[in-house]
């Protein structure tokens, strides 16, 4: 140790007795002297820090400095009060403040932060004001230095390249600073109102808190690089939201919501693109997992506390919660798998909601559910057909996502109080469900088979429709007819390169055919859902109740139209009218049978169809053999009708 800081020393000594000893005669020179021995700790800091020649000494000195000022504040305890005041508030800071020095290291931003602290309290506890605003400024001095010769540097140091040094020593002060900011801000009022009494001394304290949390965020980031940043932010977050619902600061609250945000940022930035691996599972995967486990009981403390007044924050950090993990599992998951991950996802997301009365969680589900629809479209419906086991990649990961989809609808049908959002919901992913079964069928099945299969979807539905007494069934079942038809005319008929198939089973006379026969086997059914509702809704357009509420309709004219156009397309020119007039007496036959006018009148349609067939056409241009067996064959057809309406004339008159 030199003279000169012996010197000093003996000199602090010195100046510590006469103001133990000495006793101040007003006010003014109480607050001279108090000062005075506040900047003589200042001075003697200082020289310690520029001529040490053992920094590790740190701890050991402000240990002792600490503990002899405690001493001396208690001799001068029973002298006068404000001696005792200010040497206990400095030994207590330099007691404190040798813990950092343990781990750290000696630090001029500690001392700094040291001294500030000392005029700080002692100002409290004197109710001096110009202490107190002293050791404010000292803190905003501290943090400007901190950030200016300790932040900035690392920042440069790890844009240029990768740093893997953790800085200890500058996180420990800045975390430092962090709780003595808090401590002050936050405490501090509820210690010693007068901090309460001046606008200054309150925006300065607002201020305070504020940086404490920028501080924070900084000495974490220093401390912890890289992808594991956020989730010491986040445990920071969620550790300052639960204290401020214990102490009720609005402060504190808006401060930890902040830092969400700046976790939910930097997650977006710069976790989601971190290759590492951490075993199995990569470093993304395990940080941003973390990170959206936290925000969901962020979400809980956000809901649960009433200091903010602000219900929308709780649902803010469950929308980002669930949107990261989506992200997630878009990045983690293989392609094929992503759709059948964020179904899943909204499955759990929605059944949470059912229990715990969430709407947002259930939202979130809905928005998932459309989202997986979308992806299921573009990228599971086009991949390839591998195989995977029993099922190839297309069916094994498609089924999944119609029995989830089918599993909502069921859910939210059952639900007696469903709201107008809930119903519609209910609605679109049953249709979901039944679209996503049609275009697997469509990719699945070989392309001339695909009108079969929809005319067995169409059995189906209606089936379900009737038996379940559910009227989006039914209408699924009349759209599917609609396809039916347009596949049947526009591809298998119209399609030339069908009729040169060379397998029956693929030819459109059999397609064709045994499609318009499911159909019409369909036609028990679509009575038995007539007599469900014998009185129509009068409120209902008149297509509505044809389609809707008589599904014996469209059930049995489309397969008609196919099989008129079928025989039109198949047999040459002269047979046409025959066939055409065959089909007209059938369905005039099968009218008498089930008693429908619409039947008969089709029937009837058919024979003058070919009547007109015959004047027309036929007596002009058809060869003689086809001419005179159309004539025969149409004229038995007609006797036969004729017949038929002198027989029954009674029975087709209460058709009419």
């Amino acid at each position: 140790m030199s003279w000169g800081l012996r010197g000093w020393l003996l000199y602090w000594l010195i100046f510590r007795l006469f103001y133990v000893l000495r006793v101040p005669k007003n006010h003014r020179q109480e607050v001279v002297a108090s000062l005075t021995a506040i900047l003589n700790s200042v001075g003697l800091m200082s020289l310690l820090k520029f001529q040490s020649s053992h920094p590790e000494w740190a701890f050991w000195g402000l240990l002792v400095l600490g503990a002899m000022e405690l001493v001396l504040a208690f001799v001068a305890r029973k002298r006068w009060q404000t001696a005792f005041v200010v040497l206990s508030s400095i030994g207590s800071v330099l007691l404190l403040a040798a813990i950092p020095f343990r781990f750290s290291g000696a630090n001029w931003s500690l001392l700094w932060l040291l001294e500030a602290e000392v005029l700080l309290v002692a100002g409290l506890r004197l109710r001096e004001s110009v202490f107190r605003r002293l050791g404010m400024l000292g803190g905003f001095a501290v943090a400007a230095q901190l950030l200016v010769t300790g932040v900035a540097p690392v920042v440069l140091l790890r844009q240029q390249g990768h740093d893997p040094s953790r800085h200890v020593s500058l996180a420990v002060t800045l975390l430092s600073a962090t709780a003595l900011f808090w401590l002050n801000s936050e405490f501090g009022p509820r210690r010693w109102t007068i901090l309460n009494e001046t606008e200054l001394d309150r925006v300065a304290l607002l201020v305070t808190s504020y940086l404490a949390a920028a501080l924070a965020l900084l000495g974490l980031w220093v401390c912890i690089p890289g992808a594991w940043t956020v989730v010491a932010w986040m445990l920071l977050a969620l550790l300052m939201g639960w204290i401020a619902g214990r102490i009720g600061s609005f402060d504190l609250s808006m401060q930890a919501d902040v830092m969400a945000l700046a976790v939910i940022v930097r997650t977006a930035g710069i976790n989601f693109f971190v290759e590492d691996h951490l075993g199995a599972l990569t470093v993304r995967c395990v940080t941003v997992a973390l990170v959206v486990a936290m925000l969901y009981v962020g979400m809980r403390r956000s809901a649960a506390s009433r200091v903010l007044q602000m219900e929308w924050i709780a649902v803010a950090y469950s929308w980002t919660a669930t949107t990261l993990l989506a992200v997630l599992l878009w990045y983690e998951v293989k392609p094929i798998g992503v759709a059948v991950a964020w179904a899943y996802l909204a499955v759990v997301l929605f059944e949470l909601g059912r229990v715990f009365r969430k709407d947002y969680l259930r939202q979130q589900a809905y928005v998932l559910f459309v989202v997986s629809f979308v992806r299921l479209v573009f990228v599971n419906l086009t991949a390839a057909g591998t195989a995977t086991h029993v099922f190839n990649t297309r069916v094994s990961t498609v089924l999944p996502l119609i029995a989830a989809y089918f599993w909502v609808y069921e859910r939210l049908h059952r639900e007696g109080d469903a709201s107008k959002v809930d119903r519609f919901i209910a609605a679109l992913t049953a249709w979901l469900g039944t679209f996503a079964v049609g275009m697997l069928l469509y990719f699945e099945m070989r392309p001339e088979w695909f009108v079969l299969s929809l005319a067995c979807m169409a059995w189906v539905l209606l089936f379900a429709g009737w038996r379940l007494k559910r009227a989006i069934f039914l209408e699924q079942a009349l759209v599917a007819v609609i396809l039916v038809a347009q596949q049947a005319l526009f591809y298998s008929l119209m399609d030339g390169t069908i009729s040169d198939s060379h397998s029956f089973y693929s030819s459109r006379v059999f397609t064709v055919s045994l499609a318009s026969a499911i159909l019409l086997l369909a036609l028990p059914v679509a009575f038995a859902v007539r007599r469900q509702y014998p009185v129509p809704p009068k409120d209902k357009p008149a297509w509505v109740v044809f389609t809707m509420y008589r599904p014996e309709q469209p059930f049995f004219f489309v397969p008609l139209l196919l099989i008129t156009v079928l025989l039109a397309v198949e047999m040459r020119d002269g047979m046409i009218t025959i066939g055409w007039s065959a089909l007209g007496v059938l369905a005039f036959l099968f009218a008498l049978t089930v008693g429908e006018r619409s039947y008969r009148l089709a029937g009837l349609a058919l024979l003058m169809l070919g009547v007109a067939k015959i004047i027309f056409i036929d007596i002009w241009h058809a060869s003689p053999s086809d001419r005179y067996i159309t004539l025969i064959v149409m004229g038995a057809a007609l006797l036969l009708v004729s017949f038929l309406y002198s027989r029954y004339k009674e029975t087709m008159l209460k058709f009419l």
